[in-house]
C-alpha cells in the first residue's frame, strides 16, 4: 500500500504542475487500497517506479490537455486509470485485445412507430453496426451491437474509453406491430417496457438481420 500512496503523490505533483490543481487534491485523496490506487501503482512499478512521475500514454496528454475540461468525477478517472493504470485482468493479453469487437449495447426505453419500434439508449460515439430482431406470439427480442475499437493500441498502450456519452435512437423494423407482446433487451435479457421519451439522434443504416 505504501508504494499506492506514493505514486498518488507522485501523480498530484504531476498534475499540480500542468495547472490540473483539482485533479490533483481528487488524485490524491483516493483511498491507497483501492483499486485505482493500485493499478496506478502497478503501472509505476512497471516502469521503475520513476520520479516524478512518468504518463506512460501518450507522453500525458490526457492528463495535461483533457482533464482540465472535466470536473472530477468516476468516469472520467476510470478513463484516467485505463491508460495509466495497470489492472490486473489487462496484464494477460491476447491477439483478440488487438482486433475490434461487437459488443451488445444495453437499451432503456422503446415506443411504438408505424413499421415497428424505435428504441433509445446511451453510449459513446460507437458506430451501431447492426441490429437482431427476433419475435415470437409472446415477445420480441431486440438486441443492439456496438463495434468497439480494440482494447490495445498496435503499440501496446489501452485504447482511450469514450468518456463523452450521448443519448440515441434507432428505429427497429418488425413484422407484425407490438400489440400485447413483451419487448426484451436483448443485452440483458430485461423486459422494457413502453416509455414515451423526446426525439433523439437517429441511427441509420443498421438494418434487422
Amino acid at each position: 500500500m505504501g508504494s499506492a500512496v506514493i505514486t498518488l503523490r507522485r501523480m498530484g505533483a504531476y498534475l499540480r504542475a500542468h495547472g490540473v490543481d483539482d485533479w490533483a487534491a481528487y488524485i490524491e485523496a483516493l483511498p491507497p487500497e483501492g483499486e485505482e490506487a493500485r493499478a496506478f501503482a502497478r503501472s509505476q512499478a512497471e516502469l521503475g517506479y520513476p520520479d516524478p512521475f512518468k504518463p506512460r500514454t501518450d507522453r500525458g496528454r490526457f492528463m495535461r490537455k483533457n482533464l482540465p475540461g472535466f470536473a472530477p468525477n468516476p468516469r472520467a478517472l476510470s478513463v484516467l486509470v485505463t491508460l495509466e493504470g495497470l489492472r490486473e485482468r489487462d496484464e494477460p493479453r491476447s491477439p483478440e485485445d488487438f482486433e475490434s469487437r461487437l459488443v451488445a449495447a444495453s437499451w432503456e426505453h422503446w415506443e411504438p412507430i408505424e413499421g415497428g419500434v424505435r428504441v433509445a439508449w446511451t453510449s459513446g460515439l460507437l458506430p451501431l453496426e447492426r441490429v437482431d430482431v427476433a419475435e415470437t406470439a409472446t415477445h420480441v427480442t431486440i438486441t443492439l451491437w456496438e463495434r468497439h475499437p480494440p482494447r490495445f493500441r498496435e503499440d501496446g498502450s489501452p485504447s482511450l474509453p469514450h468518456a463523452v456519452r450521448m443519448a440515441r435512437s434507432t428505429e427497429v423494423a418488425l413484422a407484425a406491430p407490438v400489440g400485447e407482446r413483451r419487448v426484451m433487451n436483448g443485452a440483458t435479457g430485461v423486459e422494457i417496457r413502453r416509455s414515451d421519451f423526446p426525439s433523439q439522434s437517429k441511427d441509420t443504416g443498421a438494418a434487422p438481420e
